[in-house]
């Protein structure tokens, strides 16, 4: 008969690895109204880990460049810190994802290529500047804990007379360009998507509720 100090241990189940959400910017440009309604976005390729065949808006993690003031930008009085760095990376992505830039004439003058970083360059060669107060927040939104890759993102909203550039396709985002949501929607949209399109539409529109 065996003792029964000598029975095989208990095995707890190993906790899951909780990922820290790394900060990231997206960017909702829209444009027309009613039927005539049109929105720039993307499909994720379908090779891709993370969200693979979705449509979404440009975007992306928010880098530590991200923090210092670009020198051809405008506005931003009404951003706090953390936003006004979330601000640059969604416009930054947007360029990097689909070509286009979001501001309004007025580079700043004289300054010395050599010393502008590519996102700087491409606003001076523009003769805009990265005018953040063409940008309205709309909100966040936190990727649930069980992905293995989270992200804690900032939406802003533009509207389409503030973008410069014809927007492409890219290695990040397929079939990019200026889609007619309000007669032919996307699909698959994910739920998040769908909500921050709603409020951006509405602080747009201006029927978006004061909270």
């Amino acid at each position: 008969m065996n003792d029964v100090s000598e029975a095989a241990p208990v095995r707890q189940a190993a906790k899951p690895t909780i990922v820290r959400p790394r900060d990231a910017a997206s960017l909702i440009l829209l444009r027309g109204k009613g039927r005539d309604l049109e929105l720039l976005a993307g499909r994720r390729p379908g090779h891709v880990k993370f969200m693979p065949g979705v449509w979404v808006f440009p975007g992306g993690a928010v880098d530590r460049d991200d923090n210092r003031r670009w020198q051809v930008e405008s506005g931003g009085a009404q951003l706090p810190p953390r936003l006004l760095r979330c601000a640059r990376a969604a416009l930054r992505e947007t360029w990097e994802e689909v070509g286009v830039l979001v501001g309004r004439p007025g580079a700043a003058p004289g300054t010395p290529p050599t010393a502008l970083t590519a996102i700087e360059a491409a606003y001076a060669e523009a003769g805009i500047s990265a005018a953040f107060d063409a940008l309205t927040y709309v909100g966040r939104a936190i990727t649930p804990t069980p992905v293995f890759r989270r992200f804690n993102t900032r939406f802003f909203v533009a509207d389409g007379s503030d973008v410069v550039g014809e927007p492409a396709s890219s290695d990040e985002l397929e079939d990019v360009g200026w889609h007619p949501i309000a007669r032919r929607p996307l699909v698959p949209f994910r739920d998040v998507t769908q909500f921050m399109l709603a409020r951006a539409r509405a602080l747009r529109d201006g029927t978006a509720p004061p909270e």
